[in-house]
């Protein structure tokens, strides 16, 4: 196929020729031609073929970046006055693409006056005030004589339909009669390109980011500098970054459910008819209510699930909490260590996140033992160590860091796979030895019995051991490795269990 037989096509507006063109070669719908950098997306906006544009939308995005002279797929088709062509691409656009935020002034440099499509093109980000505090939309349609698109831009920025200030109010009463009244959408951007959802972020404003997020704001919006609204979070504090995780994560288990459904999830135990009616009106699985039971706190629900034989997808809404219980509750029913939520963050940062610090120490060697991957990184916020020094949760960070040092040892890191919890040596009534594969502070356990065992650090473990006379009672393989964890050499599992038996192994309960 040649370019030329596809632009050909979208000349004589031959949709079945166009059609069977993309089907062929449906990397030749949008590759850029040389000359214009057009591509066939492009001529079809700009030609006004609205039949030819939405067939090749059904292979394409409609957003294939700018051509030769600037100008994207909605910009040609607002310019040319392509009405059909303009809303058939709004209909698919909840956020403008970065290149589109100046869409506005293709319509005016087109002499359209259309406040309806001006006002559409608002609601989705396009930018209303430049950085140096300019209105150059104003200026150019007020010259032009737009009237109608003059009196859009106006009541905008005096405010007449304030979502944003409701917003960062907290104020959900007048959030609900500006969406109730249609004045203004709940996928609105405002004329910086934030989401309405990232001013109620920003604004610390815990009502309102339930409310949004209940009326149907998608949690996974971006920022115009590409920062998601979990990033964006996590600059705002722990008590909001903790409220925004736990929360967007709810509302993605059961998405497109009404508000009054999603609010029973909160009570203490759902009714069976409200039960019933999301599992089989809205397709919400019984896996899925209870994983949003978890990540909302609605133990008493997660409890009666758990119960009744359903497996919980992740262990991450205990994380967040800390809650060494329910972790527990959701291993034992088959829950993943490593699954992580809605926004990517791996288990352990979301340990960063719990409100008490001190429970969230408490929790991470439970984790580490369960086989929480120490070493995982996300693709912004880095590793563990590194995210919770960012908060402020200096002691955390340093837990984390003994626990990783153990994950980097191999001998103790196949102990953890295999369910290891201790290795005895030697122990009697009066005197031990013992491996502690998952203390990142004290690997050997020395002295006292074996219930009473002194944990203490490799190094000062083989002196003790030396100087007690317990070395004797050790094979030489036994010395060996005991020697080896001192040095800090590598080693696996295997050579240490080749020096006891079966039954001096501790497997995890």
């Amino acid at each position: 196929m040649s370019r030329s037989e596809m632009f050909d096509a979208i000349t004589r507006d031959d949709v079945a020729r166009v059609a069977e063109l993309a089907y062929q070669n449906v990397h030749n719908a949008a590759q850029a031609d040389r000359e214009t950098g057009r591509t066939a997306l492009h001529e079809a906006a700009a030609q006004g073929r609205c039949a030819v544009l939405a067939e090749l939308m059904r292979y394409v995005l409609s957003h294939t970046g700018k051509d030769n002279s600037g100008d994207t797929v909605l910009s040609l088709a607002l310019r040319g006055g392509h009405f059909d062509c303009v809303e058939l691409v709004l209909a698919r656009t909840q956020q403008l693409w970065p290149d589109d935020r100046n869409a506005v002034m293709a319509l005016i440099e087109g002499g359209h006056d259309r406040a309806d499509i001006a006002l559409a093109l608002y609601e989705r980000g396009a930018r209303l005030v430049q950085p140096d505090g300019r209105v150059p939309a104003l200026e150019a349609a007020d010259a032009r004589g737009l009237k109608g698109i003059v009196e859009v831009i106006r009541a905008r920025m005096h405010g007449e339909d304030d979502l944003v200030g409701a917003v960062e109010a907290d104020d959900v009463g007048a959030i609900g009669r500006l969406l109730d009244s249609q004045r203004a959408k709940i996928h609105e951007v405002d004329g910086e390109g934030w989401p309405i959802l990232a001013r109620a972020i920003a604004a610390r404003a815990q009502r309102a980011i339930d409310f949004l997020l209940e009326r149907g704001a998608s949690p996974d919006a971006w920022l115009p500098d590409r920062r998601d609204l979990t990033s964006l979070a996590l600059t705002t504090g722990i008590d909001t970054a903790r409220y925004w995780v736990a929360h967007s994560n709810r509302h993605s288990c059961a998405r497109n459910v009404p508000v009054e459904l999603h609010r029973a999830c909160h009570v203490s135990d759902l009714s069976a008819q409200a039960e019933a009616k999301l599992i089989d009106v809205y397709g919400v699985s019984r896996q899925q209510l209870l994983q949003a039971a978890a990540w909302g706190g609605n133990l008493v629900l997660v409890k009666r699930l758990l119960n009744q034989g359903v497996q919980p997808q992740s262990v991450a809404p205990a994380v967040l909490r800390a809650d060494s219980e329910l972790l527990d509750a959701l291993v034992k029913q088959g829950a993943a260590v490593n699954a992580s939520g809605r926004d990517g963050l791996p288990v352990l940062h979301l340990l960063a996140l719990a409100e008490s610090e001190s429970d969230a120490i408490a929790i991470a060697p439970r984790l580490a033992e369960l086989g929480a991957d120490l070493t995982a990184r996300h693709r912004v916020h880095g590793d563990a160590i590194d995210f919770a020094k960012r908060l402020g949760r200096v002691q955390l960070a340093e837990r984390l860091r003994l626990l990783s040092d153990v994950a980097r040892c191999r001998w103790q890191r196949e102990a953890r796979q295999r369910g290891i919890v201790r290795i005895r040596f030697y122990y009697d009534k009066a005197d031990g030895v013992c491996f502690a594969p998952n203390n990142p502070d004290a690997p050997l356990e020395v002295g006292g019995d074996y219930d009473g065992a002194y944990p203490t650090s490799a190094s000062s473990g083989l002196m003790q051991i030396e100087g007690s006379g317990l070395i004797n009672r050790l094979s030489p393989g036994q010395r060996k490795v005991i020697e080896k964890l001192a040095r800090g050499e590598d080693f696996g599992i295997d050579e240490v269990l080749a020096t006891v038996t079966e039954r001096q192994v501790e497997y995890r309960k």
